[in-house]
């Protein structure tokens, strides 16, 4: 009896989708569909409903039991369907060195934002998702590419290829709630744009990036930085929430964190 790995893999021989297009459309890492299937295992519920969100035309009650057709009657486009791709694969891109070749239809950016044309000008960049429970384990794998690759993947829409490190970040907590637009609230997600170290040593954009996704050694926290003092290294950071009984503006020294990103934008989740 087909298993619904087995019946996932028929779907995508009939849809003309390879592994490798799947296993990078919903977040795996590179060649696990494929060890799985060889081996005959099973594959998780969580992926399973990332490839049935992926793909809304497959048939939920088909891949888990087998019974009914295989795609629902009412036909909806896949994201990968949906993809307009130019007669030039890359334009200009691979020859200015943002870009390296996937062998698919994606794009894949030197630190591994993963890019798809989805017309009007537009593209679908992925980027690593670090779910709020996931928090202590990034702080040990952050650097790693074979975690990064494990973790789930989040999107946004962009009109160009961009060149940096980006994260999404799930908020946990209320330390940012203030009642106002401009609250970063809890289940949010926050996407940052890295900042290279050697860019501490100068005072930051204050004026044009206010708050920050902060990966200290003991934990990650989002916060409005509202001082650099640059000399000394060191960050003063608020919460916008109003009680500052419970969050109180903190320094915080800069030799103490592994990594700090601009929050770019902020969105309920959104995986694949």
């Amino acid at each position: 009896m087909d298993s619904p790995l087995q019946r996932i893999k028929q779907y995508i021989d009939y849809k003309g989708v390879t592994v490798a297009q799947l296993e990078r459309s919903i977040g795996m890492s590179n060649g696990s569909f494929a060890s799985q299937l060889k081996n005959n295992k099973s594959i998780g519920s969580d992926k399973i409903e990332n490839i049935l969100r992926f793909f809304p035309d497959l048939n939920p009650a088909w891949v888990f039991l087998g019974t009914g057709e295989m795609t629902n009657s009412t036909h909806e486009t896949s994201q990968l369907e949906k993809k307009q791709l130019p007669d030039n694969k890359f334009f200009n891109a691979e020859s200015i060195g943002i870009l390296k070749d996937t062998s698919d239809d994606s794009y894949v950016s030197k630190n591994g934002m993963i890019f798809f044309e989805i017309g009007n000008g537009k593209l679908q960049m992925l980027m690593p998702l670090v779910e709020s429970y996931a928090y202590a384990g990034y702080l040990q794998g952050f650097n790693e590419v074979e975690y990064l690759d494990e973790l789930p993947k989040f999107s946004i829409i962009v009109d160009k290829y961009y060149k940096g490190i980006y994260r999404a970040f799930q908020v946990r907590g209320e330390s940012m709630f203030d009642g106002t637009i401009q609250s970063i609230c809890s289940g949010e997600v926050a996407v940052g744009r890295h900042i290279s170290k050697d860019y501490w040593k100068s005072k930051f954009h204050l004026h044009q990036w206010e708050d920050y996704i902060i990966v200290h050694n003991e934990g990650i926290i989002i916060k409005r930085i509202i001082r650099h003092d640059v000399e000394n290294g060191i960050i003063v950071c608020h919460s916008l929430n109003p009680d500052k009984d419970i969050y109180p503006d903190v320094e915080i020294n800069l030799s103490d964190c592994l990594e700090i990103y601009n929050v770019i934008q902020t969105t309920r989740t959104r995986q694949f």
